[in-house]
């Protein structure tokens, strides 16, 4: 009986120090750094650097989500998400016809289990290279599809929207559905596939009715073969896509995927990055390094770092578009590397637009 009444209070101080360090990181210490400097000196700092910034820029800066654009202005920034929806993403560049297609949907995987299935949609919005929304195209339930290079497939059919503009919902070849084929007819009916094909990628399938919580789905390979989607189905499959130098996914010859501008964080850090520069980072919460207690049998670590305000400006096409955003900057012997940065930038040198995303979030900058 002492034995256990030792071991629950050991238990109990564990327990109470992990809390307390972890408090650290939530509610951020008055101490910057303690016994060796000073807090209060270093918040008089940050004020004055703060002021000086306020009175020598000359940008008015707004949080992308309540922009406000000056009259004055020649530009505008928006939320491009469709009502109701929860998660936003970019998913197409058609070099083409200099179109940008986003794509959002009603439904995360915060939300599956809160949400009927037969309420499921995805809106797909295509944007021309003044920034305006040409077409949109909804798909839900059963037709709710992947992006696969400019194609939207699903359980058994697809869409060519993305490339020429057509709803038209074609079905897809389905070979082997009744999985009776045996395993060598499988793997030589990939390898034919394959060699004929133009493009090739994986994709899940749901089988049985998407209703059954339990319903199964199966991973396979899908093939462009003249000019149609065709699924191979094959639970004994010993060939897939990526196990091998031979076997790899299979990208068209004039897909082009528009990139990330933002390089990587350093810079913005260092500010070597033309397409959006950081005027300055204002620290408003300090959050002490964290370790876990030793004894813990659970490992802990996080540098410590500076909450903060970002303003930054965008330069698209030689206009300068101030924006505040909400960052965290690191603080360690190498701080560039280790303080990402929270949003991608993505433009082009054919579009009048620029986008910022912001994990599920897509912000429209167009010049007017």
């Amino acid at each position: 009986m002492k034995v256990k009444i030792v071991v629950l209070i050991i238990i109990f101080i564990l327990v109470v120090i992990s809390i307390k360090n972890y408090n650290k990181i939530l509610n951020p210490t008055k101490n910057y750094q303690k016994g060796t400097v000073d807090y209060e000196e270093i918040r008089l700092q940050i004020a004055l650097n703060y002021q000086n910034f306020l009175d020598s820029t000359k940008l008015n800066y707004y949080g992308l989500n309540q922009y406000i654009s000056p009259k004055d202005e020649k530009y505008t920034i928006r939320e491009l998400k469709g009502p109701n929806q929860e998660e936003a993403a970019i998913i197409y560049y058609n070099e083409a016809d200099t179109t940008l297609t986003i794509m959002s949907k009603n439904y995360s995987p915060n939300s599956i289990s809160d949400r009927p299935y037969d309420e499921y949609t995805k809106n797909y919005y295509k944007i021309n290279a003044f920034g305006n929304v040409i077409d949109s195209l909804k798909l839900m339930k059963d037709e709710i599809s992947d992006n696969y290079f400019g194609y939207l497939i699903n359980d058994d059919s697809y869409y060519t929207w993305l490339i020429d503009g057509n709803k038209t919902k074609y079905l897809c070849k389905k070979i082997n559905k009744d999985f009776l084929m045996t395993k060598e007819q499988v793997n030589e009916k990939f390898r034919l596939l394959y060699e004929k094909s133009s493009i090739a990628t994986m994709h899940t399938v749901v089988i049985h009715n998407k209703n059954n919580p339990s319903y199964p789905s199966v991973y396979i390979p899908v093939f462009f073969v003249e000019n149609k989607w065709v699924m191979l189905f094959g639970s004994d499959l010993d060939i897939g896509l990526n196990d091998s130098d031979k076997y790899t996914i299979k990208v068209p010859n004039n897909y082009k995927e528009l990139p990330n501008l933002i390089e990587n964080q350093k810079t913005i850090w260092t500010n070597k990055n033309k397409h959006i520069s950081l005027d300055y980072f204002h620290r408003k919460e300090y959050a002490e390094e964290f370790r876990s207690n030793p004894l813990s049998p659970i490992t802990m670590y996080k540098h410590a770092k500076w909450g903060g305000e970002a303003y930054l400006h965008l330069n698209l096409k030689k206009k300068k578009i101030p924006f505040i955003i909400w960052w965290s900057k690191i603080i360690s012997e190498d701080s560039i590397n280790y303080s990402p940065i929270p949003f991608k930038y993505y433009t082009h040198e054919n579009l009048n637009f620029g986008i910022i995303n912001i994990y599920d979030q897509i912000f429209l900058i167009k010049l007017n």
